[in-house]
């Protein structure tokens, strides 16, 4: 499949519901962030909120946050899943990256899910490394991978 032509940009209040939207669909009830969760995020100043459209529509996002001096934690990267596998998450990936080393970040750590292997696959691909399990880690009690990357 060809790369798409992605736009990015600010995340706004605005595209709450989109985002809502998007995670209910790639993640289980117990996984899936409430908008609460989102709402925190775009209105937080240590974190940002970069969002893909495609023809003016919401094809993804991605949630960086400040963890600790050094440190950037990728909250999630989220692609709607009829524009997955377009290079959108690449290239979300990509500025969350530079959004973090604009901060001062040495390294991004993130958390995903030991079931999750094409998500690991592409984290690994981008240069993440397995830190180490994280036991029972979401809600549902499913473990998690940490995983960092230096930048």
């Amino acid at each position: 499949m060809k790369k798409a032509r992605t736009v990015l940009r600010e995340g706004e209040l605005a595209d709450l519901e989109s985002m809502v939207k998007i995670d209910e669909t790639l993640f289980p009830p117990e996984i899936s962030y409430d908008p609460e969760t989102f709402l925190f995020y775009l209105l937080h100043p240590s974190s940002d909120v970069i969002l893909a459209e495609i023809n003016g529509e919401v094809a993804g996002f991605a949630i960086v946050t400040l963890s600790e001096p050094g440190d950037c934690q990728l909250v999630t990267i989220d692609v709607a899943k009829k524009m997955q596998r377009l290079g959108i998450g690449a290239s979300l990936l990509k500025a969350a990256h530079q959004r973090a080393g604009s901060r001062g970040a040495k390294s991004v750590s993130l958390q995903v899910d030991t079931n999750s292997t094409d998500a690991i696959r592409f984290y690994e691909r981008a240069g993440y490394e397995k830190k180490g399990p994280l036991p029972n880690y979401y809600r549902n009690l499913s473990d998690a991978w940490e995983m960092v990357i230096k930048l």
